[in-house]
Protein backbone atom coordinates (compact mmCIF):
# COMPACT_ATOMS: atom_id res chain seq x y z
CA UNK A 1 0.00 0.00 0.00
CA UNK A 2 0.96 3.36 -0.37
CA UNK A 3 1.39 4.24 3.56
CA UNK A 4 4.04 1.54 3.33
CA UNK A 5 6.24 4.05 0.74
CA UNK A 6 9.41 6.00 2.01
CA UNK A 7 8.96 9.34 2.37
CA UNK A 8 10.22 11.89 -0.10
CA UNK A 9 12.41 14.27 1.53
CA UNK A 10 13.62 17.47 -0.53
CA UNK A 11 16.45 19.36 -0.15
CA UNK A 12 15.73 23.33 1.00
CA UNK A 13 16.64 25.46 -1.84
CA UNK A 14 19.81 28.14 -0.19
CA UNK A 15 18.35 30.84 -2.59
CA UNK A 16 20.86 34.23 -2.28
CA UNK A 17 19.02 37.19 -0.90
CA UNK A 18 20.90 39.16 -3.66
CA UNK A 19 20.49 38.32 -7.59
CA UNK A 20 22.64 36.82 -9.95
CA UNK A 21 22.96 39.69 -12.15
CA UNK A 22 22.02 43.23 -12.25
CA UNK A 23 21.58 42.98 -16.05
CA UNK A 24 22.26 41.18 -18.77
CA UNK A 25 21.89 41.75 -22.32
CA UNK A 26 21.91 39.09 -24.99
CA UNK A 27 22.45 39.70 -28.59
CA UNK A 28 20.18 37.35 -30.81
CA UNK A 29 18.88 36.94 -34.17
CA UNK A 30 15.31 38.71 -33.73
CA UNK A 31 14.00 41.63 -35.36
CA UNK A 32 12.77 43.34 -32.41
CA UNK A 33 14.04 43.85 -28.41
CA UNK A 34 12.58 41.94 -25.70
CA UNK A 35 13.12 43.55 -22.17
CA UNK A 36 12.25 41.87 -18.97
CA UNK A 37 12.58 43.48 -15.50
CA UNK A 38 12.68 41.63 -12.19
CA UNK A 39 12.16 42.03 -8.69
CA UNK A 40 13.64 39.04 -6.49
CA UNK A 41 11.32 38.27 -2.87
CA UNK A 42 12.98 38.60 -0.05
CA UNK A 43 11.47 36.33 2.41
CA UNK A 44 10.58 33.35 -0.47
CA UNK A 45 9.22 31.03 2.64
CA UNK A 46 6.40 31.33 3.46
CA UNK A 47 3.06 28.90 3.46
CA UNK A 48 -0.49 29.03 4.09
CA UNK A 49 -2.33 32.44 4.57
CA UNK A 50 0.53 34.69 5.29
CA UNK A 51 1.70 33.36 1.40
CA UNK A 52 -1.89 33.77 0.10
CA UNK A 53 -2.29 37.56 1.52
CA UNK A 54 1.67 38.32 0.66
CA UNK A 55 1.08 37.01 -3.14
CA UNK A 56 -2.71 38.63 -3.60
CA UNK A 57 -1.38 41.56 -2.24
CA UNK A 58 1.54 41.98 -4.82
CA UNK A 59 -1.01 41.04 -7.55
CA UNK A 60 -2.98 43.96 -6.65
CA UNK A 61 0.37 46.08 -6.33
CA UNK A 62 1.24 45.05 -10.09
CA UNK A 63 -2.21 45.42 -11.24
CA UNK A 64 -2.09 48.98 -9.47
CA UNK A 65 0.83 49.98 -11.18
CA UNK A 66 0.84 48.64 -14.67
CA UNK A 67 -2.54 47.36 -15.68
CA UNK A 68 -4.02 49.00 -18.70
CA UNK A 69 -5.96 51.25 -16.61
CA UNK A 70 -3.15 52.64 -14.95
CA UNK A 71 -1.63 55.93 -15.95
CA UNK A 72 1.97 54.70 -16.10
CA UNK A 73 0.74 51.92 -18.66
CA UNK A 74 -0.89 54.54 -21.09
CA UNK A 75 2.18 56.50 -20.88
CA UNK A 76 4.85 53.28 -21.62
CA UNK A 77 2.32 52.58 -24.38
CA UNK A 78 1.51 56.30 -25.62
CA UNK A 79 5.56 56.50 -26.22
CA UNK A 80 5.73 53.14 -27.79
CA UNK A 81 7.76 51.44 -25.41
CA UNK A 82 5.12 48.72 -24.72
CA UNK A 83 2.42 46.43 -26.98
CA UNK A 84 0.23 43.80 -26.34
CA UNK A 85 3.04 41.89 -25.17
CA UNK A 86 3.41 43.46 -22.13
CA UNK A 87 2.86 41.32 -19.23
CA UNK A 88 3.33 41.34 -15.63
CA UNK A 89 3.47 38.13 -12.99
CA UNK A 90 4.13 37.21 -9.25
CA UNK A 91 5.60 33.99 -8.75
CA UNK A 92 6.42 32.47 -5.08
CA UNK A 93 6.95 28.57 -4.51
CA UNK A 94 8.59 27.51 -1.47
CA UNK A 95 11.72 28.41 -1.54
CA UNK A 96 12.09 31.18 -4.23
CA UNK A 97 9.97 34.16 -4.99
CA UNK A 98 10.08 37.02 -7.68
CA UNK A 99 7.77 39.48 -9.79
CA UNK A 100 8.50 39.93 -14.09
CA UNK A 101 7.46 43.04 -15.98
CA UNK A 102 8.22 43.70 -19.87
CA UNK A 103 7.70 42.22 -23.53
CA UNK A 104 8.80 43.57 -26.75
CA UNK A 105 9.93 47.03 -27.09
CA UNK A 106 11.61 49.60 -29.04
CA UNK A 107 13.13 50.68 -26.65
CA UNK A 108 14.56 48.24 -23.54
CA UNK A 109 16.77 50.55 -21.80
CA UNK A 110 14.30 53.20 -21.82
CA UNK A 111 11.25 50.39 -20.72
CA UNK A 112 13.47 49.28 -17.61
CA UNK A 113 14.28 52.74 -16.67
CA UNK A 114 10.63 52.86 -16.51
CA UNK A 115 10.01 49.76 -14.71
CA UNK A 116 12.52 50.84 -12.42
CA UNK A 117 11.33 54.18 -11.38
CA UNK A 118 7.95 52.75 -11.11
CA UNK A 119 8.85 49.73 -8.88
CA UNK A 120 10.99 52.25 -6.57
CA UNK A 121 8.10 55.11 -6.35
CA UNK A 122 5.39 52.71 -5.95
CA UNK A 123 4.64 54.13 -2.47
CA UNK A 124 3.86 57.31 -3.70
CA UNK A 125 1.92 56.07 -6.92
CA UNK A 126 -0.56 53.73 -4.75
CA UNK A 127 -3.79 54.98 -3.13
CA UNK A 128 -6.55 53.11 -1.23
CA UNK A 129 -8.84 54.12 -4.38
CA UNK A 130 -6.55 52.44 -6.72
CA UNK A 131 -6.14 49.50 -4.89
CA UNK A 132 -10.06 48.87 -4.44
CA UNK A 133 -10.55 49.27 -8.10
CA UNK A 134 -7.63 46.69 -8.52
CA UNK A 135 -9.16 44.15 -5.86
CA UNK A 136 -12.60 44.69 -7.49
CA UNK A 137 -10.75 43.61 -11.03
CA UNK A 138 -9.11 40.91 -9.28
CA UNK A 139 -11.82 39.04 -7.74
CA UNK A 140 -14.22 39.30 -10.84
CA UNK A 141 -11.19 37.49 -12.82
CA UNK A 142 -10.95 35.35 -10.39
CA UNK A 143 -14.87 34.22 -10.30
CA UNK A 144 -14.72 34.00 -14.02
CA UNK A 145 -11.78 31.51 -13.70
CA UNK A 146 -14.00 29.50 -11.59
CA UNK A 147 -16.31 28.38 -14.44
CA UNK A 148 -13.23 26.34 -15.63
CA UNK A 149 -13.01 22.88 -13.84
CA UNK A 150 -9.01 22.74 -15.53
CA UNK A 151 -8.42 26.25 -13.69
CA UNK A 152 -10.11 24.74 -10.19
CA UNK A 153 -7.85 21.45 -10.84
CA UNK A 154 -4.81 23.05 -11.72
CA UNK A 155 -5.06 25.79 -9.01
CA UNK A 156 -6.55 23.54 -6.16
CA UNK A 157 -3.56 21.07 -6.34
CA UNK A 158 -0.99 24.29 -6.41
CA UNK A 159 -2.68 26.19 -3.55
CA UNK A 160 -2.59 22.99 -0.98
CA UNK A 161 0.71 21.99 -2.01
CA UNK A 162 1.56 25.91 -0.66
CA UNK A 163 -0.99 25.24 2.33
CA UNK A 164 -3.18 27.65 0.58
CA UNK A 165 -6.94 27.58 0.31
CA UNK A 166 -8.11 28.36 -3.37
CA UNK A 167 -11.55 28.81 -1.88
CA UNK A 168 -9.85 31.46 0.57
CA UNK A 169 -8.79 33.82 -2.25
CA UNK A 170 -11.70 36.12 -1.79
CA UNK A 171 -12.22 36.26 1.17
CA UNK A 172 -8.45 37.22 1.65
CA UNK A 173 -8.69 39.93 -1.56
CA UNK A 174 -11.59 41.59 0.59
CA UNK A 175 -9.51 42.00 3.77
CA UNK A 176 -6.34 43.71 2.35
CA UNK A 177 -6.16 47.01 3.03
CA UNK A 178 -3.85 49.96 2.30
CA UNK A 179 -1.92 49.10 5.26
CA UNK A 180 -1.19 45.80 4.02
CA UNK A 181 0.09 46.84 0.50
CA UNK A 182 2.07 48.89 2.45
CA UNK A 183 4.31 46.81 4.14
CA UNK A 184 4.61 44.75 1.20
CA UNK A 185 6.57 47.35 -0.56
CA UNK A 186 7.96 47.80 2.55
CA UNK A 187 9.73 44.49 2.14
CA UNK A 188 9.93 44.20 -1.42
CA UNK A 189 10.87 46.72 -3.23
CA UNK A 190 14.66 46.74 -3.16
CA UNK A 191 17.30 48.16 -5.64
CA UNK A 192 19.77 44.88 -4.80
CA UNK A 193 17.31 42.63 -5.30
CA UNK A 194 16.35 44.38 -9.02
CA UNK A 195 17.47 42.51 -12.57
CA UNK A 196 17.07 43.12 -15.60
CA UNK A 197 17.59 41.01 -19.21
CA UNK A 198 17.17 42.37 -22.34
CA UNK A 199 17.05 40.87 -25.88
CA UNK A 200 18.23 42.90 -28.76
CA UNK A 201 19.07 41.93 -32.71
CA UNK A 202 22.21 41.35 -33.28
CA UNK A 203 24.71 43.44 -35.19
CA UNK A 204 26.35 42.54 -38.42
Amino acid sequence: PFTDQPEIKRKDINEPEGVYRKAYELPMNVQGSKCMFGLKTKNPHKKGNELLKHELGMNLILETLFGKSSLQYEQMYEKGLIDETFSYDYTEEGGFGFTSVGGDTNDPDQLAKVLKETLLQAKNLISEEKIELARKKKIGSFLKAMNSPEYIANQFTRYAFLEMSLFDVVPVLEQIQLTDIQQILEEEIDEERMSVFKVVPKTK
